[in-house]
């Protein structure tokens, strides 16, 4: 897994600052991500697809352990699950398939949890500045992706 050391935070408005998340860890079978950030306490981690080209561009992935809320940071680190259907394209789904991602942390970030896309602004400035990193497609989630049947894009 591929991870910067970018300690870049950038103004998105009058109110956010984007941090670099950085990716430390990863529980392949459930896909259970850690990592550590210079956010405050409270920022908001999202990590989505970063290729422009997929359908999955600017489409959130991560979600608190318990569920239906958004990660927040704690103590300078974070942990979250990572919804990999979201964020990986069907020809992406295959064991050992590495899906390039951006991670990163967001002060004053009011969107609501079950909305996953991320304004333009908010990725485009989170680009500017935070390295890609990188998660692999575990066999687990090969076999549950063939479960799925077909699947076409969400937009």
């Amino acid at each position: 897994m591929g991870c910067s050391n970018n300690n870049y935070s950038q103004n998105v408005n009058n109110s956010s600052n984007i941090y670099e998340a950085k990716i430390t860890s990863v529980e392949q079978g459930h896909r259970i991500v850690k990592g550590t950030t210079k956010a405050p306490d409270g920022s908001k981690v999202l990590i989505s697809n970063y290729d422009e080209k997929s359908i999955q561009y600017r489409e959130n992935g991560s979600q608190s352990i318990s569920g239906k809320s958004l990660p927040k940071v704690n103590n300078k680190k974070f942990k979250c699950s990572v919804d990999s259907v979201v964020i990986c394209d069907a020809d992406q789904e295959k064991k050992g398939t590495k899906i390039k991602v951006l991670s990163f942390a967001i002060t004053n970030y009011h969107q609501k949890w079950d909305v996953s896309e991320i304004s333009n602004k908010n990725i485009n400035k989170a680009k500017k500045r935070i390295k890609p990193q990188y998660l692999t497609v575990s066999e687990s989630q090969e076999e549950y992706y063939n479960s799925l049947g077909p699947r076409t894009p969400r937009r």
